[in-house]
């Protein structure tokens, strides 16, 4: 369970719908219909526009009241194609998509590189700190343009006790996130384990990335057409992303204190390089490789970064 997952809330507020009107489901104000796919609106031409009048499921419609709001819930991607399939292709429907820039990495410190800290921080076994950023774009030639782009750096920091059989249990409790729990499975009492993760903002109203209906007949999902995504950084993102990049490692090099490091890979999680300086990780796990202006791969890629 992500740490900031909503899924324990929708649980909690249908047990309370529940409990409130049982065993009467007609008048329950909230309730989860499990294995139900969606595949489109029905739709009504009224004087304010188009009116959803009905949600067309795998099983059989679902009429809606007048006065009822329907909440498109389903992500980015699969949110603009129920829209797109159900209220037309027409209009601004799939444009100015965006994701988020993402960098990770990951690097093992001594714990005497944490001694200028005060005694209490230092003896937390698990901590997250937030930094935020701000990068001023530039020109071709150098100059700054008058813009600027923005990022942010999630630290997540764990020094355990040494390693026993219930430490992985224990960690995930600590840090909830599958990506980086072998990584963290490294801390000890000796040794810090440290996952910087940058994201940051793409460029708005870029005309390159959007998302549509696939034009290949066959691509279909419960006889409906699938959605297409062209998603393709503009210059500006791939200079935010380098600047992200940049000041991970300036962070990195700040945290070691001076100390010796060991960098840690991600794809498949191992030791990369141990007792090297701070400053090598941009040697070690370097920036997005580029196939001109294309960004290919990047060892500091989440692995549900989608490029």
């Amino acid at each position: 369970m992500n740490k900031f997952s909503a899924v324990p809330l929708m649980i909690k507020a249908a047990r309370v719908a529940s409990k409130e009107s049982y065993p009467d489901d007609v008048s329950k104000r909230f309730m989860i219909v499990p294995q139900c796919h969606v595949t489109r609106l029905s739709v009504a031409n009224d004087s304010d526009g188009k009116r959803v009048t009905g949600i067309l499921t795998e099983r059989g419609p679902i009429s809606v009241a007048p006065d009822c709001k329907v909440i498109f819930a389903l992500g980015m991607i699969e949110s603009t194609r129920l829209a797109l399939l159900s209220f037309g292709e027409e209009g601004p429907i799939g444009s100015n998509l965006m994701a988020h820039l993402r960098s990770s990495i990951d690097f093992r410190i001594p714990r005497i590189a944490l001694d200028r800290l005060s005694p209490k921080v230092q003896a937390l076994q698990s901590s997250a700190l937030l930094v935020k950023g701000k990068h001023n774009f530039k020109r071709a030639d150098g100059t700054l343009d008058g813009t600027d782009g923005y990022f942010h750096l999630q630290i997540t920091a764990s020094g355990l006790d040494n390693i026993n059989s219930d430490s992985e249990a224990e960690l995930f409790q600590k840090v909830p996130d599958i990506d980086t729990v072998y990584q963290h499975l490294l801390a000890s009492d000796s040794h810090v384990v440290i996952t910087i993760r940058g994201i940051g903002e793409m460029e708005a109203g870029n005309p390159n990335s959007n998302v549509s209906l696939d034009r290949d007949p066959s691509q279909t999902d419960y006889g409906e057409r699938k959605a297409y995504v062209n998603l393709h950084p503009s210059a500006k993102d791939l200079q935010l992303w380098d600047a992200l990049d940049q000041a991970s490692d300036e962070l990195a090099v700040a945290l070691a204190a001076g100390h010796n490091i060991d960098v840690i890979a991600r794809t498949p999680p191992r030791m990369m390089a141990s007792g090297v300086a701070a400053t090598a990780l941009t040697r070690d796990l370097p920036y997005v490789i580029r196939n001109g202006d294309n960004p290919i791969w990047s060892p500091r890629w989440a692995w549900d970064h989608t490029p």
